[in-house]
């Protein structure tokens, strides 16, 4: 009985470790700049740290001669090939209609659980030749504010400042872009779970075609 205690116990606590949200702090100016913030961990992504140099430089290995012989076949290529003929081009795109289906209705439910709680978006648009500028401004703006209104309903934002301004005083244009978002590690799970189960029958089915096919 106290096995099972304490196998509940820690089942508890890894659903609630699950429930603490993972933050990533992202920083956009001369460079990319991402944190990720875990409980009381931070940790930095971008830019990655620089990798220290080794004092002596490793020898190099001495290439083998290539052996003569015929080239082995590619493996995917073979089952691609062996699918091909037992489901023709029908079931090959029916394969990949599914596939793509899967992976992006994953990719929006994961979307859908993250959080904004501050977003500062600011775009200067400028340059020598006034036309190209006025141009450039326009199609900026013509792209950043409606795919900014997709990107908020599919994801909640507390707090968002995004704005584009033409200054023809300005050599070149810039983007500084500082953002808070959260998503809870119990989601990401969940939804990648439930994608490896809708990937399986697909990988079983590309694999074995003919087993498939006579069963139906």
């Amino acid at each position: 009985m106290i096995v099972l205690y304490v196998l509940l116990g820690l089942i508890l606590l890894i659903v609630l470790v699950l429930c603490v949200p993972v933050h990533a702090l992202v920083r956009y100016g001369e460079e990319m700049e991402l944190d990720l913030k875990y409980l009381f961990w931070k940790f930095s992504v971008l830019p990655a740290p620089e990798k220290p140099e080794d004092e002596e430089e490793k020898p190099k290995e001495e290439e083998k001669p290539k052996q003569s012989g015929e080239k082995k076949p590619n493996i995917a290529v073979e089952k691609f090939k062996k699918y091909f003929k037992a489901e023709g081009f029908g079931g090959f795109m029916n394969l990949i209609g599914t596939f793509l289906k899967l992976t992006g209705t994953t990719a929006v439910n994961i979307i859908k659980k993250f959080r904004i709680h501050d977003m500062d978006l600011y775009i200067m648009v400028g340059g020598a030749d006034a036309a190209a500028a006025a141009i450039l401004y326009g199609q900026v703006c013509a792209a950043v504010y409606p795919a900014s209104e997709v990107l908020f309903r599919l994801v909640k934002c507390k707090k968002r400042r995004l704005s584009v301004d033409l200054d023809y005083s300005v050599p070149a244009p810039y983007v500084k872009l500082e953002a808070d978002a959260s998503i809870r590690p119990i989601f990401a799970v969940h939804y990648a779970l439930r994608y490896v189960g809708g990937i399986i029958p697909l990988v079983k089915r590309f694999l074995w075609p003919k087993s498939r096919k006579k069963k139906s």
